[in-house]
């Protein structure tokens, strides 16, 4: 069903608000019939620590970590260029996930290792190739870039990384029906609002060896 404007109008004030609220220091006189929109209160009030993730899979091949490294941190790279409002850098580092992709030694997996790479790898790859052709459409690349997120999540879910990642997530994302991405450091650069509202988001969870 469509949501009317109002609702979109109600959505995006509540989600800004879960984006600034941690940064105020003036006390705020609570309403005496809050609205229940739990989603973006749980946002507002999450104080919670975010989650640790040990990665699932053992005994991976030094090359093909190496190889999932590689893609890692192009992935990171097209993040940075996101949060920058980069479209062109963006589709240059998409090109880079889609080359190490091609890179990695399937036959050197595992059944198990097998079964997970195979089950991200053809989305990871479409939306890398949707990137790397939309240099000139960021809203499109972002959009993709959220897709990609939840495969990188998955793949580092499973084989880990060479560095602790950080999983982000923004309620104002995808207007307003919220996403997530992985960065490299503890501090949110928001590859989906750029510079814009750089700043917008909170860590969820924390993947480390």
């Amino acid at each position: 069903m469509k949501r009317t404007f109002f609702s979109y109008l109600i959505a995006g004030a509540f989600a800004f608000i879960a984006c600034t609220s941690n940064t105020s220091t003036t006390p705020k006189k609570q309403s005496a019939a809050p609205v229940k929109d739990t989603a973006h209160m749980s946002a507002m009030n999450d104080t919670t620590e975010p989650k640790q993730i040990t990665p699932t899979l053992a005994n991976v091949d030094p090359k093909v970590s190496a190889s999932l490294d590689g893609i890692v941190d192009n992935y990171l790279q097209l993040k940075n260029a996101l949060a920058n409002d980069d479209a062109s850098a963006a589709a240059t580092s998409a090109k880079s996930i889609m080359a190490g992709m091609s890179k990695v030694d399937v036959a050197a997996l595992t059944p198990d290792q097998k079964k997970v790479y195979s089950n991200i790898a053809d989305d990871l790859k479409e939306n890398a190739e949707h990137i790397s052709k939309n240099a000139g459409k960021i809203a499109h690349q972002r959009e993709h870039f959220a897709m990609m997120s939840d495969d990188v999540f998955d793949l580092v879910k499973g084989f880990g990384a060479a560095k602790p990642l950080y999983q982000d997530h923004c309620p104002m994302a995808q207007e307003g029906k919220g996403a997530d991405w992985l960065s490299e450091t503890k501090e949110i650069h928001n590859p989906y609002l750029g510079k814009k509202m750089p700043d917008c988001g909170s860590v969820e969870a924390v993947v480390k060896k």
